[in-house]
């Protein structure tokens, strides 16, 4: 093998291994492109349900609101209740009454 055979055959495996490593690279590259291009994503994402939480809490009634609230439904109950006793008693007062 002479001197120059030599150097091509180096020089023809350097390429080869230079072509793969800059393949590679390349690869790696993409992958690290689509990464980032998924963070860029999940960071809007959660900048988005950030806001929708901010929202959501701001709508929240205050504890004024939500003693309010019970108080209302509590009112409600008794009302209900003092309802049905009516309707109770009303049925009982027709069954009293004789037929017309």
């Amino acid at each position: 093998m002479n001197a120059r055979h030599g150097l091509a055959v180096f020089l023809l495996v350097f390429a080869a291994a230079a072509g793969g490593a800059l393949l590679l690279q390349r690869q790696e590259a993409a992958q690290l492109r689509d990464e980032l291009t998924l963070l860029r994503e999940g960071r809007r994402e959660l900048a988005r349900l950030k806001a929708e939480q901010a929202r959501l809490q701001a709508a929240q009634p205050t504890p004024a609101e939500w003693a309010q609230l019970r108080g209302d439904r509590a009112a409600v109950e008794r009302m209900r209740t003092e309802l049905n006793l009516l309707r109770g008693r009303i049925q009982a007062e027709e069954i009293k009454r004789p037929a017309e």
